[in-house]
């Protein structure tokens, strides 16, 4: 007798287990989404270089002839985890403006 309930419990383990593996499956894609930070900002007298919105992705932003970054390092952003660009928006002054905040 306890044979026999071991082997209908193992036969109905097996006839379950692919909807478990089912169910697993839908809960790690339910768990795992994409994170999209959006169309990065733009800056008044430059650009912004981008192929990806998506976590981890870069972007880089430039400046136009005749402006420099006002912080070089805030040049390139990355797409954080909870969905926002790191840093702060960089700003591009006139070179004649950006010359005269360093006196």
């Amino acid at each position: 007798m306890i044979i026999m309930t071991m082997l209908l419990l193992v036969l109905l383990l097996l006839l379950l287990l692919p909807f478990f593996i089912a169910w697993e499956k839908t809960m790690l894609f339910i768990l795992c989404s994409v994170v999209d930070c959006g169309t990065p900002s733009t800056i008044s007298n430059g650009d912004v270089i981008f192929s990806s919105t998506t976590f981890g992705a870069n972007v880089t932003y430039f400046c136009n002839d005749s402006y420099n970054m006002t912080n070089p390092a805030a040049g390139v952003r990355v797409c954080t985890e909870d969905g926002y660009w790191s840093g702060s928006l960089p700003e591009c002054l006139c070179k004649s403006e950006y010359l005269d905040t360093d006196v």
